[in-house]
């Protein structure tokens, strides 16, 4: 360490956040180390210019895919005080996040803040605690040019064909956002609201014997027979006919059968489940999720939040285990952890999210808290860590089946019979707990008394409206985005400033608009606008970051196939004979016409019915 952290050297240290650097900055001092400065680049310093390059996008594919990168104007005085630390300190320490946008900031540093090789070092860690923080700084390494390619050729992705596309949908149809996770995204939301729209529902009847015994009601719903199960009854008739065949006939409890069913805890938090399960306890957006996880690992209370993983890393899990085997009783003790699967498109190999200081309970974290919000967060995620290590509830379960002749009828009981993981976290709504408990004594062959049928109609129902947390759960079964990118996605989605869809009861519905966009990108550009393609997008990016997959003979496939698809819309491919840059469809009061996108520079413009020969 000491050679690394020579205490006569000036160090600067440099994260993302202001709140990070806050805790970080906390950490060296209490270790004595008070020669390390520690600064944030607040984020993302730089942008992509517009307004030249492809379709003014800033990016040249003749150019070997240069990106003409620029200091973002808002952040002119953050780089101006950075370049005068760097200046004076014999070390950097470029410590953004551990992932391919963190890699990209690593590199802005150096290229826009002049730091020489020989005056930085890579540091990546997965939590703000002092042993994480060391145990980076020991193996402080390069930058790793695979993720900065796959961060670079990410934005050239989004940007390419959004101003592409978004050129093409603003001139033809008045829609002026397209986005390769965006668009597809909203088809998700347009495509359920056309199957609620077709949906014909289907009328069913289902049937209950109701029974009384001991003055208590009783109630059992109809099976049909060994031969001819049925889940619901299509007509009165068919219940007329069971209740004549019934008729007459006692009803007699057939069998009683009792066994006990293990509730094992669920695996720990990915981001979309996290998300998915501050929506469902604490009714909070995407974003406001986003944002508290954000806090709290600024904070060093959380393991990275952006993660596909279900896997704690051994070195937590064995942590776990002894903690639970010292702070509960021997009978909730399972002596494992239990962990999901590595999602096969994650893109980072980051462990899931849990509290760093499990003596740190959310009792005690309230005390310290900025909000109480932040504490109900803290809460969950800190009582999902615990649970993963915990005994499964036990539910005793009794199902009755009631028989007349051949017809069967089945009651069933579900009592906690012990709570194991449970007595730490729940994962139902309080309405969802409520156990259906018979506690009344039956006996095999008994007859049951007063006895009547209890006809309920109902009809089947359409898919529900996607809300944020299903919404993510299916962006991420689709793999559409990353962690990273899951509120964004939602966020821009429900954009009033794009109007493509609104939140009406706490669910996203596609407006008018909407519509209008997904149905045009269907008839003209389905081949880039689909689920499979954007899937197979972050599938390439992802081997990219691996080092599987070159990133110039991506790009080059990517582009080749994104101007072959415009090519087929009208006017899409066709070029100005005058100064040869695209011509784009536009209104004037005399109807439509080509007109050049060098305008004013060049005022060519065409009647639309003409056809530029672009070979000559």
């Amino acid at each position: 360490m000491e050679n690394i952290l020579d205490k006569n050297l000036r160090i600067l240290f440099l994260v993302e956040s202001p709140e990070k650097s806050k805790t970080i900055t906390k950490i060296f001092r209490d270790a004595g180390y008070n020669n390390i400065i520690v600064q944030a680049t607040v984020g993302h310093f730089t942008k992509i210019a517009d307004g030249d390059g492809y379709f003014n996008t800033g990016i040249f594919p003749d150019d070997k895919f240069r990106i003409n990168y620029i200091v973002d104007p808002n952040k002119k005085e953050v780089v101006k005080k950075l370049k005068e630390q760097v200046k004076a300190a014999n070390l950097v320490m470029l410590a953004s996040d551990d992932d391919r946008e963190g890699e990209a900031i690593a590199w802005a540093c150096i290229k826009f803040l002049n730091i020489p090789k020989s005056k930085y070092k890579r540091v990546k860690y997965n939590a703000i605690n002092k042993k994480a923080i060391f145990d980076a700084i020991n193996n402080a390494g390069d930058l790793d040019s695979n993720l900065v390619d796959a961060a670079h050729a990410r934005s050239v992705l989004d940007k390419s064909l959004g101003y592409r596309l978004s050129g093409v949908t603003r001139d033809q149809i008045a829609c002026k956002s397209v986005g390769r996770c965006q668009s597809p995204a909203v088809k998700l939301i347009v495509d359920r609201e056309k199957e609620i729209i077709d949906f014909k529902p289907e009328k069913y009847i289902d049937l209950f014997l109701k029974f009384i015994k001991n003055k208590i009601e009783f109630k059992a719903k109809y099976i049909g027979t060994d031969k001819k199960p049925v889940k619901h009854l299509k007509t009165n008739e068919e219940i007329d006919a069971i209740y004549d065949d019934c008729k007459g006939n006692d009803f007699i409890i057939s069998s009683i059968e009792h066994k006990d069913r293990a509730e094992n805890p669920k695996p720990p938090f990915s981001t979309a489940t996290f998300q998915q399960e501050c929506a469902n306890k604490l009714n909070l957006t995407v974003k406001q999720s986003a944002d508290c996880a954000q806090k709290l690992f600024d904070a060093g209370k959380i393991s990275y939040h952006r993660t596909d993983s279900e896997v704690f890393s051994d070195e937590f899990a064995t942590e776990l285990k002894l903690f639970v085997k010292a702070h509960f009783d021997n009978k909730y003790v399972s002596g494992k952890v239990v962990a999901g699967k590595n999602d096969e498109n994650a893109q980072e190999a980051h462990e899931a999210i849990h509290c760093l200081d499990l003596s740190l309970t959310p009792e005690l974290y309230a005390k310290e808290s900025p909000s109480d919000l932040l504490t109900k967060v803290y809460r969950i995620i800190y009582n999902r860590t615990i649970a993963t290590a915990l005994n499964p509830a036990i539910i005793a379960q009794t199902t009755y089946t009631i028989s007349n002749k051949e017809h069967k009828f089945v009651m069933n009981s579900n009592e906690l019979r012990f709570d194991g993981y449970r007595c730490v976290y729940s994962y139902k709504d309080d309405s969802d707990e409520k156990e259906n408990i018979i506690k009344e004594t039956f006996d095999e062959k008994e007859k049951l008394q007063k006895c009547t049928f209890d006809a309920v109609p109902g009809e089947t129902k359409p898919k529900s409206r996607y809300k944020e947390a299903s919404f993510i759960k299916e962006l991420k079964d689709l793999g559409i985005g990353r962690p990273s990118t899951y509120a964004t996605i939602v966020e821009t989605v429900k954009s009033e400033s794009r109007g493509y869809c609104v939140v009406e009861d706490k669910c996203l519905k596609p407006t008018e608009k909407g519509f209008t966009l997904v149905n045009f990108l269907d008839q003209n550009f389905s081949d880039l606008i689909n689920i499979g393609y954007t899937r197979d997008m972050e599938t390439s990016l992802d081997l990219i970051a691996q080092g599987k997959l070159n990133y110039f003979d991506f790009l080059k496939e990517f582009f080749k196939h994104l101007e072959d698809s415009v090519s087929k819309v009208d006017g899409g491919s066709q070029l100005c004979p005058n100064c040869g840059k695209p011509l784009r469809l536009r209104k004037g009061p005399y109807g439509a016409f080509l007109g050049c996108t060098g305008y004013p520079a060049c005022k060519y413009l065409m009647p639309i019915n003409k056809k530029v020969d672009n070979k000559k």
